[in-house]
């Protein structure tokens, strides 16, 4: 499958930044190195940095994952929360330890509680908020907590912003 590379955007501690997805047989976010995920503070920096690169970045408007919902939410697992914003960091993470080659709980097909708190996501996305409300055990929340703890962690370890 031919790779494509599009603008991710994503606010986290209050912060607007900007990174380089790539969209192939299996999902990747840019690297700069085995262990160096180029962030960016604005979509021109990160088309600067494409150029540089010869990255031929796609035109689509990026869609915010809004990762200080979820960050925040860690601290009060028991609150309401975006079911759609959830998904994206998961999926976020996901490809982040995908590209970096580490171990996410979250990617882990064979664990059937993971599966059952991400069919609880997905689910939740794909029919009318209405028409779906799903309970939560303790034991589902502990797990989507330690699901995205992990992701951010994995994200904190290569992200770096690129100074222009």
């Amino acid at each position: 499958m031919k790779r494509s590379y599009y603008f991710l955007w994503f606010r986290l501690y209050q912060t607007d930044q900007y990174l380089i997805w790539v969209q192939a047989d299996q999902n990747l976010v840019y690297l700069e190195t085995p262990s160096y995920l180029p962030t960016f503070s604005s979509k021109e920096a990160l088309k600067q940095y494409a150029h540089t690169k010869q990255i031929q970045l796609e035109t689509d408007p990026p869609v915010l994952h809004h990762l200080d919902l979820v960050f925040g939410w860690l601290s009060d697992p028991q609150a309401d929360f975006n079911r759609l914003q959830f998904l994206a960091a998961w999926h976020l993470f996901g490809d982040i330890a995908r590209s970096i080659n580490k171990f996410f709980l979250g990617n882990q097909q064979k664990d059937m509680l993971t599966n059952q708190v991400y069919d609880k996501l997905f689910g939740g996305n794909n029919r009318p908020a209405s028409a779906y409300d799903p309970h939560w055990t303790v034991t589902e929340l502990k797990r989507l907590s330690e699901v995205l703890t992990q992701g951010f962690q994995l994200m904190q370890g290569v992200a770096k912003d690129v100074k222009r």
